[in-house]
């Protein structure tokens, strides 16, 4: 008896701790931002000017549009958790193949962008972004929203309930929540988890056609994630498995560049 009290009591303690540690860190894992100091300037290519944009909430978001090709249409990018604009730049290089104009932007708590990082928050950072390609005259069928990583379950959000021309997904996630809860259950996360970020429940609500790209040997989120997302949607969609594609390298796969040429060659509407 006194055995089992002891062990219940340190079982107790260790999951006051891991609560405590959760409650404290999970944004910081999670959504590991890098900041940037207000005079911070980035070295931009042809094309490309910085602009800030304000959320429903009355956050300043800083953000790139690059408009290099003067495109009927443009992307709407929303990057990966690490790092910043200062880095996430060079996407529009990576990418350059698609001659699409593009609008990146750094969430809230991120680079140049003010404000504390929330899932609530995120959402409305997209929002903002949609709303700033709408005042500058795109159209929703004009409009390609791309997430990558992280960014999937902000784009997913943002693409709710409106005809764009195509929703592209990079590495993503059924439901991060449900993950968490699978990959790291001895994190406790069902403690103190506050981020749930469910695309798959969104995805009834997708009218673009889907384009998911996913690396098989994935390492950071598995392939099956991406599948299960897949799954989640009846309309329009396409999965390509980048074989032997991981979490960060897939620019290195062709088989990622003729999937978009493909999709976007056809005006988002699928290969």
């Amino acid at each position: 008896m006194g055995i089992a009290f002891k062990a219940v009591r340190i079982l107790f303690i260790v999951c006051i701790i891991v609560f405590a540690v959760g409650c404290a860190f999970q944004t910081r894992m999670i959504f590991p931002a890098e900041k940037l100091p207000p005079g911070a300037t980035f070295a931009l290519g042809e094309g490309g000017e910085e602009v800030n944009l304000r959320t429903g909430d009355g956050v300043t978001l800083s953000a790139i549009r690059y408009r290099k090709f003067n495109s009927p249409r443009v992307i709407l990018y929303f990057h990966g958790n690490a790092g910043s604009l200062a880095s996430w730049r060079f996407v529009m290089d990576d990418l350059e193949y698609l001659r699409t104009d593009m609008i990146l932007v750094d969430y809230r708590g991120y680079g140049k962008s003010g404000g504390k990082i929330s899932e609530k928050g995120l959402y409305l950072d997209a929002e903002a972004v949609y709303a700033y390609a709408r005042s500058l005259g795109y159209a929703d069928g004009d409009i390609i929203v791309y997430g990558r990583s992280i960014g999937t379950g902000i784009a997913v959000d943002v693409a709710r309930g409106k005809p764009l021309a195509g929703l592209i997904l990079e590495s993503p996630y059924a439901s991060l929540c449900g993950m968490i809860y699978r990959e790291y259950w001895f994190m406790l996360p069902f403690l103190y988890l506050d981020y749930s970020l469910n695309s798959c429940a969104k995805m009834p609500e997708i009218k673009a056609p889907v384009l998911i790209l996913h690396g098989t040997q994935d390492g950071t989120i598995p392939f099956k994630y991406g599948k299960a997302l897949y799954e989640c949607h009846d309309g329009p969609k396409t999965l390509v498995a980048i074989e032997g594609g991981g979490h960060n390298d897939l620019d290195r796969f062709p088989e990622k560049r003729r999937a978009l040429e493909a999709f976007l060659g056809a005006g988002g509407k699928g290969p």
